[in-house]
């Protein structure tokens, strides 16, 4: 397996702890609110969001969500690629070549 195979493995397993760990801190919040609080934030987000929705309120965020979730996904999947050729180069001695011969 390439390293850059191997990045991109290791980029979408840290995206999906990421998302789970979000998902997780929101079902803690939101079970700390108790029902009636909960009732009440999702009646006034269906009357903010869905009842009347337009461009600005559904399809601007989902792109940008989208467009955000991408750039993080390739950014990490590049920083791990470097990562992974840094730690896989063969390091040398000081005073020695690549050949391991004296200078």
């Amino acid at each position: 397996m390439t390293h850059k195979t191997l990045s991109r493995f290791i980029a979408a397993a840290l995206m999906v702890v990421i998302v789970a760990a979000a998902i997780n801190i929101d079902h803690i919040r939101r079970g700390r609110m108790g029902r009636d609080a909960f009732m009440d934030a999702q009646s006034r987000r269906y009357e903010q969001h869905f009842a009347n929705p337009d461009l600005q309120s559904s399809v601007l965020p989902s792109l940008a969500l989208c467009g955000l979730s991408i750039a993080l996904y390739e950014l990490v999947a590049f920083n791990t690629l470097k990562v992974l050729s840094y730690l896989s180069t063969p390091k040398s001695k000081p005073g020695h070549a690549e050949t391991g011969k004296c200078i």
